[in-house]
């Protein structure tokens, strides 16, 4: 008798975002802009501009992380060079065995 084993994936829960404030330069305050990309098909604001830094940003284990980027998968040694663009399409999935 064989034994099958699955593979399921399953879209993370990120969590609630951190507000940030639009700051006119004018008020000496420096910061980085942010843009807006669709985060597990929600609108989310970022200042990250790569996959790394968005896995860094939402403090999420890289380990077992699957990234869809604009419906491609993206492979974790390439994170750090694949650039966010404004409204890019982002799924963050886990995978989980089963038996």
């Amino acid at each position: 008798m064989s034994t099958k084993k699955a593979i399921f994936f399953i879209r993370i829960s990120v969590p609630e975002r951190i507000f940030y404030p639009k700051i006119s330069w004018n008020e000496g305050v420096d910061i980085r802009n942010t843009m807006q990309i669709i985060l597990n098909g929600r609108v989310e604001e970022t200042r990250s501009s790569t996959i790394a830094e968005l896995v860094s940003e939402l403090k999420l284990a890289a380990d077992s992380l699957v990234v869809e980027h604009n419906r491609s998968i993206v492979r974790q040694d390439a994170w750090a060079e694949t650039a966010l663009r404004e409204n890019d399409e982002l799924e963050l999935l886990n995978f989980v065995g089963g038996g």
